[in-house]
């Protein structure tokens, strides 16, 4: 690109100067002149108008716009000639012109095998929030995401203000294993509401669940060792796994949960196997009782763990709650994964592990060796929120919630897109599993929708093997009116697509 006149530039400079009285005039200078050489707008070797000029044009001190041209000077992107002038670097233009080409195969190549596998399961359709969006106004069907609005943002705060002043003293380095009185109400909670038996010493507190499977398939899985997860399955826990060094086999799910006999025709045994047994995700469908036990021998007689997930079991809709694996488990070979996000709020990173006793000290030490522990002041909060009752009101309070948003949902898919859609209504957690015709291309589907306001998962990308089609609609995050509107949207979408 060739060199711009000194009079378009001094004349450009003019129109766009602004004075803006949160910035100094100094910084507004060298705004001024350093954006539009980023941009592109001010090629290399385009002369800038004389300071004098300059000074005069936009109402500003010498000594102003000199200081500002002497650091863009220092800093590379304008470079002076001595009796002809200041101009821009030929220097910052090129390393520009670098940066503006498109990676080259030795860039991509620089990543490892595992890097590339992880970065291409990233393309999948999760919008992460607009933060200039309206304030617990998520996007309709978005999974896993609880009545946020129904937060009692309040008692929250209140629980916060009280943990800081009750932990004031505590701001040196904490347990690894996490604040005790939470690991005990955590302990109190699962054997109240999961049937779980489980001591203290045996949770580990962690960042979310996703942060607990990372650390879990870190400590257990050697690079080329087999990992077994559900085919149809959640694909974070393939994501995790892949981030190990681990092969990642799929395993068949019916109606009734993991395949186990599936996991005997593998070429190599698996020495992790993922489930999601009391809500598969993403069918719904919950683990027989006989399959569970299949499981857990399986696991015994090939030295193998099974990593638990049971993320939906806090809502359920219809009959009796499925005892976790871990309940079964006389082989200290399951370990159970929970996470606060789908009963609290997402943002709060807090999830736990029930460990075997012998797994317990390896995985503090781990702890010890990334990140040490857990921020402390939301553990402190927690932990008397279930403490003095307010997390079993609250649970109590979003479960009819999502039990009413369930339910418009089904009437408004039966209503508007009975002969488009098939449903699996799954009798617990917070998302509905809706199937599309054979061939349909749910991925574009769910892009369509998004262009809509809309926020449905396609079923497709959660297959390993043999996609089928279909979309996960979450109802957990708004309301019944927002739902019904929702699925009318969508069935417009839906026939625009046919057409």
């Amino acid at each position: 690109m060739k060199s711009l006149p000194p009079d378009y530039v001094l004349t450009m400079f003019e129109r766009r100067f602004t004075r803006e009285a949160s910035v100094s005039l100094h910084r507004q200078v060298y705004d001024l002149v350093r954006q539009p050489i980023i941009d592109g707008e001010l090629p290399a070797g385009t002369r800038l108008p004389p300071g004098r000029v300059l000074s005069q044009r936009l109402r500003l001190s010498r000594h102003t716009v000199s200081s500002a041209i002497e650091q863009l000077s220092g800093e590379g992107y304008l470079v002076g000639r001595v009796g002809s002038g200041t101009f821009v670097s030929h220097h910052f233009a090129a390393e520009r012109a670098d940066t503006a080409k498109p990676p080259s195969q030795s860039t991509a190549m620089e990543l490892s095998a595992r890097g590339r596998l992880l970065a291409a399961m990233q393309r999948s359709p999760f919008r992460w929030d607009d933060p200039t969006a309206p304030a617990n106004n998520p996007p309709p069907f978005r999974v896993g995401l609880p009545a946020i609005d129904a937060f009692p943002t309040k008692e929250w705060s209140r629980a916060l203000s009280h943990a800081w002043n009750s932990s004031a003293t505590h701001l040196g380095y904490q347990g690894p294993r996490g604040h005790f009185p939470l690991r005990s109400a955590i302990s109190d909670y699962l054997y109240a509401s999961r049937g779980l038996r489980c001591d203290a010493d045996q949770i580990v507190i962690t960042a979310g669940s996703q942060n607990g499977l990372d650390l879990t398939f870190r400590l257990l899985v050697d690079p080329g060792d087999t990992v077994a997860v559900e085919d149809p399955g959640y694909i974070g826990a393939r994501s995790a796994a892949i981030a190990a060094g681990a092969r990642v086999v799929g395993v068949a799910v019916d109606g009734k949960g993991l395949v186990t006999e599936d996991l005997a025709r593998q070429q190599v045994t698996p020495r992790v196997v993922f489930v999601t047994p009391t809500h598969q995700f993403p069918t719904g469908a919950p683990m027989a009782v006989d399959r569970r036990l299949e499981l857990i021998e399986w696991a015994r007689a090939n030295r193998a763990w099974i990593i638990e997930d049971d993320y939906g079991s806090e809502f359920r809709y219809a009959g009796r709650p499925c005892d976790p694996l871990s309940v079964l488990d006389r082989e200290g070979c399951v370990i159970y994964a929970g996470t606060f996000a789908k009963v609290m709020f997402p943002a709060l990173r807090l999830g736990y592990l029930v460990l075997p006793a012998g797994l317990v000290d390896s995985f503090e030490a781990a702890h010890v060796s990334t990140d040490i522990h857990r921020p402390h002041l939301e553990q402190v909060a927690l932990s008397a929120f279930m403490h003095d009752g307010r997390f079993a009101r609250h649970l109590r309070r979003t479960g009819e919630l999502h039990a009413e948003r369930r339910q418009r949902l089904l009437e408004s898919l039966s209503a508007q897109l009975g002969g488009l859609l098939v449903v699996e209504q799954a009798e617990s957690g917070l998302h509905m599993l809706t199937r599309l015709v054979a061939g349909s291309n749910d991925f574009a589907l769910s892009s369509a929708a998004a262009a809509k306001g809309l926020d449905p998962w396609p079923l497709s990308i959660h297959y390993q093997t043999t996609p089928q089609p279909g979309m996960l609609l979450g109802f957990g995050g708004s309301t019944p009116a927002v739902i019904e509107q929702a699925v009318q949207t969508l069935a417009g979408v839906l026939d625009s697509q046919a057409s």
